[in-house]
């Protein structure tokens, strides 16, 4: 009979306990009692509803997302423009203080104690303003340099950058640059990472392209498996997730992760969409809200998480 050993090269170890599962992900091992090994378990899961169903908004957060999440503004479907901000603790959304200026398709970088939001589309025209929010209440910040809609937001309060539309800008705490002009005029595209090492991918005209970002030049990244534009994105620039979207403009609910070079498929979502935002890690991620099939605004988000297990050997 072939044994273990004649297939890999080594024998089964014998350990007296069963190590944690995360350090002991992919071996193999006897315990006295069981065969067992650790298998990395990724699903998405059901989270907390929204006080109000919206899309085109912005979220933050940063790595502790999932527990921790803040999401302004965005649109109710059909047009209506919202203010509402809302975080979120793991479990329930409570709405906190509005923004002072209501506007979708903006960008957002930041957390639940100190966010930055940016442009964005008003009733008639895209805007320059700004907003801080401070863990408690939103105040006027200084204007970014032109008006645009259609952008996104990555980093911190205090060391933010708002890409879109061919443009590219860095917030200090206190005020805007221009940087380096983005390689393409992208819109409706997802984002990843930290204002020296960002991330872009997809876009509208469903592209699959990806651009990683230094702080000072924006260079090609590995292209993803399915072109896709109105997607979510969360993560950094070696770790990220692109989150649903829109493809051939039907809503769509697969996701992809990035490991600094190339994508690769994970769990989709259980509601297919696009409009939505994400935030967190590429283990522990949330998307919130979004436009679903057939238009209608989602009030729900879903929490991804990619975990480690012990399992038995059997023979089946």
């Amino acid at each position: 009979m072939t044994t273990y050993k004649a297939l890999k090269g080594k024998k089964i170890k014998f350990l007296a306990s069963d190590p944690p599962a995360a350090a002991a992900e992919g071996q193999l091992w006897y315990n006295g009692t069981d065969y067992k090994t650790s298998v990395k378990v990724e699903a998405w899961a059901a989270g907390g509803n929204m006080n109000k169903a919206k899309k085109q908004t912005a979220a933050g957060g940063g790595a502790a997302a999932q527990t921790a999440a803040i999401v302004a503004g965005g649109a109710f479907p059909p047009t209506t423009l919202l203010g509402q901000t809302e975080t979120y603790d793991g479990t329930t959304w409570t709405e906190v203080a509005d923004l002072n200026t209501p506007r979708k398709d903006h960008g957002m970088a930041g957390s639940t104690t100190a966010a930055i939001v940016a442009n964005g589309q008003l009733a008639n025209a895209a805007t320059v303003n700004s907003e801080e929010w401070n863990g408690t209440s939103w105040a006027e910040g200084n204007n970014v340099p032109s008006a645009l809609e259609n952008v996104e937001g990555f980093g911190v309060q205090t060391a933010a950058v708002l890409a879109g539309k061919g443009k590219t800008r860095h917030y200090d705490g206190t005020s805007w640059s221009e940087e380096e002009n983005m390689p393409s005029s992208l819109s409706g595209f997802g984002q990843a990472g930290t204002l020296t090492a960002g991330l872009a991918f997809g876009g509208s005209g469903n592209l699959s392209t990806t651009f990683e970002y230094d702080g000072t030049d924006w260079a090609s990244g590995g292209a993803l498996s399915t072109g896709r534009r109105l997607l979510g994105g969360t993560g950094t620039q070696t770790a990220a997730l692109a989150i649903a979207g829109e493809v051939s403009d039907t809503q769509h609910a697969g996701c992809e992760g990035y490991d600094g070079t190339a994508w690769s498929t994970r769990p989709s979502v259980a509601s297919a969409r696009s409009q939505s935002e994400g935030c967190g890690s590429q283990t522990v991620a949330i998307t919130i809200g979004g436009n679903s099939p057939p238009g209608v605004g989602i009030v729900g988000s879903e929490e991804f998480s990619a975990t480690a297990g012990l399992k038995v050997i059997t023979d089946s």
